[in-house]
C-alpha cells in the first residue's frame, strides 16, 4: 500500500461512521504525530486542570506512593493512556529513589508517543 492507496479498514470506517445517522468517525485517528501534537498542547494548557493536578500529586506524594507500590517485592506498573508520559516521570524517579525493583509498561494508542515515552525514557533514564 502507497501513501496514495486508501487503508481499507480506515475507508470502511469512515463510510460506516459517515453513513450513520449520527456522523461519527473513530478518535483513533487522530493520534498520528500531530494528533499527539495538538493533545499534548491542550493537555498542557492553563484550562485542562486534571494534568497540572496529577504532576502535583506525584511531585508531592510520589516517594509516598512508591513506597505503597513497592511494599512487597517486584511489580509491574502499567500506564493506561501514557500519552507524552512526562507526569509519570516523576512517579517513576520516586520509585527509582527507594529502589523499587519494578517494570514500567506504558499503554497508549497512540505509536507516536509510545516511541517519544521510550526514546525519553532511554536517554533520561537507562535504568
Amino acid at each position: 500500500m502507497t501513501a496514495l492507496d486508501p487503508d481499507p479498514q480506515f475507508a470502511a470506517h469512515v463510510l460506516k461512521g459517515l453513513s450513520s445517522k449520527n456522523k461519527f468517525l473513530s478518535s483513533r485517528y487522530f493520534y498520528d504525530a500531530e494528533g499527539d501534537r495538538l493533545f499534548q498542547k491542550i493537555m498542557h494548557s492553563p484550562e485542562y486542570y486534571p494534568t497540572n493536578c496529577e504532576h502535583e500529586i506525584f511531585e508531592k506524594q510520589g516517594v509516598q506512593i512508591a513506597m505503597h507500590l513497592s511494599a512487597g517485592s517486584n511489580f509491574e506498573l502499567e500506564e493506561l493512556g501514557s500519552g507524552d508520559g512526562l507526569k509519570t516521570q516523576l512517579l517513576l524517579d520516586a520509585l527509582h529513589s527507594i529502589d523499587a525493583d519494578f517494570t514500567y509498561r506504558p499503554i497508549d494508542i497512540s505509536a507516536n508517543s509510545l516511541e517519544l515515552i521510550s526514546s525519553r525514557l532511554s536517554e533520561n533514564r537507562p535504568w
